[in-house]
């Protein structure tokens, strides 16, 4: 009997202690931070209540935190631990891209899941691209309702410790709100610069300030089941169109080339730790064979790498090179003489980006037109040409030697991207001006 009491004694004790060490976890969070705990802590009971009323289809996209980088295990990642709430989630992130990409794209990365039935119907799409840009957000976001009209958009806005916030990023945001009504979760962020207030919110990231940890990862998940909770998301969704859809071939991440190239070029493996791959064009150029099987003209944008060593655009590590797409392989050896003649003339307008390049060649720059993603390697896309229908060659003739070859990362022809004005106009106003002659700058003047 003394026993049993004594027993008793200890369990209560043991009761008492458990309680003040949550109580005092919690009052800890509360005065840390107390928004960000209310948050987390109304999130976690929405999500703790019970399973979700139905299994959802769910389509992520966003860069390399929806992907999974840095974390150990990317199962541990936001879409995976929603799917593993009961939802069918399909990833298609992808490291170092912003949203144009997949604005031109994403018919073509939907369709390309062999195991991916084409014709089910998205319940939930939700978006993350703070980090890695918002270009062409609003085509891609058109694209997924025309797809998907019935569909619940959540975007996750996220942020980065180790730059300051861009201002015109929200207004973009917005914009996605208001074209498609979506619900927007902002993970916690400090508008001040202080590094104690930065130093809060360390235990959500990983040791790179960049890309968020488990941690940050569960709360994506908690706030995003939370939006999914309390929307009305009906019963018998119905399928659109894709007006035309798109042709895309990604490179980067499959190594896959779907084109005979030749002349100086080799696919390569370019990254062994992220598996990322590219068809690298050395100084003597390289010409890509490339078949088109539309019915119409059509442009053709090319998806390559750029970084920088600091926001300088002189301080790039990949060089600048010139395009021209042409029919035959008549036109191809035209355009070689031409470059090695020096009459490929390239001028940067003060205003206006470049101004058109004689004989349709186009220029690329090889640098982020987004002058705060210069420092961070990632891919960019520019328009090169017009393709026609039947056989195209795509010339690219390198014009500096930098410490990268020219990385070619994707092929892209968007039949329903009419709309998107993508191109060479959103370079900054004082490059530099070029004639080169045989890849040697003959002429260099600031303009």
């Amino acid at each position: 009997m003394v026993i049993v009491e004594m027993l008793e004694v200890s369990l209560k004790r043991r009761g008492i202690v458990i309680a003040l060490t949550i109580g005092l976890c919690l009052y800890n969070i509360l005065l840390s931070d107390p928004e960000l705990s209310r948050r987390q802590l109304s999130s976690e009971a929405a999500t703790l209540n019970g399973e979700p009323a139905k299994s959802l289809n769910i389509l992520t996209l966003g860069g390399s935190v929806t992907w999974g980088a840095v974390i150990d295990d990317r199962e541990q990642a936001y879409p995976s631990l929603i799917k593993k709430d009961g939802h069918n989630v399909v990833n298609l992130a992808i490291r170092g891209h912003g949203s144009d990409y997949p604005a031109q794209c994403i018919y073509s990365m939907v369709n390309d899941e062999e195991w991916f039935d084409s014709n089910i119907i998205f319940d939930v799409i939700i978006l993350e691209f703070s980090i890695n840009g918002l270009g062409l957000i609003s085509l891609l976001t058109q694209r997924l309702q025309d797809r998907y009209p019935d569909a619940l958009f959540i975007y996750v806005d996220l942020y980065t410790l180790i730059r300051r916030r861009n201002p015109k990023l929200q207004a973009l945001i917005s914009k996605v709100e208001e074209d498609v009504g979506a619900h927007i979760y902002s993970f916690p962020t400090t508008t001040s610069e202080d590094a104690e207030e930065k130093a809060k919110l360390e235990w959500l990231y990983a040791e790179d300030k960049h890309h968020i940890n488990h941690e940050g990862h569960k709360l994506v998940r908690d706030n995003v089941e939370r939006i999914i909770s309390e929307a009305d998301i009906p019963e018998e969704p119905t399928l659109g169109s894709w007006h035309g859809g798109d042709t895309c071939h990604d490179i980067f991440g499959t190594g896959q080339v779907p084109f005979k190239f030749t002349g100086d070029a080799r696919i390569n493996k370019f990254d062994d730790q992220k598996t990322q791959f590219a068809v690298e064009v050395g100084m003597d150029g390289a010409v890509i064979e490339y078949h088109y099987d539309g019915k119409l003209d059509t442009e053709i944008t090319l998806g390559y790498m750029t970084k920088c060593i600091d926001e300088l655009p002189s301080s790039n590590i990949y060089p600048p090179v010139v395009t021209k797409v042409v029919q035959t392989e008549e036109m191809i050896e035209e355009a070689r003489r031409d470059f090695n003649n020096g009459d490929v003339h390239i001028l940067l307008a003060e205003n206006d980006g470049i101004e058109p390049i004689k004989n349709g060649w186009s220029f690329l720059d090889s640098i982020s037109k987004k002058k705060k993603r210069r420092m961070y390697h990632q891919s960019e896309t520019s328009v090169v040409g017009v393709v026609k229908p039947g056989v195209n060659y795509i010339y690219i003739q390198p014009l500096e030697k930098k410490k990268n070859p020219f990385r070619v990362t994707a092929t892209v022809i968007c039949e329903a991207c009419k709309k998107a004005q993508q191109g060479n106009a959103e370079l900054e106003k004082s490059i530099t001006a070029y004639h080169f002659s045989r890849g040697k700058k003959v002429v260099k003047k600031t303009v």
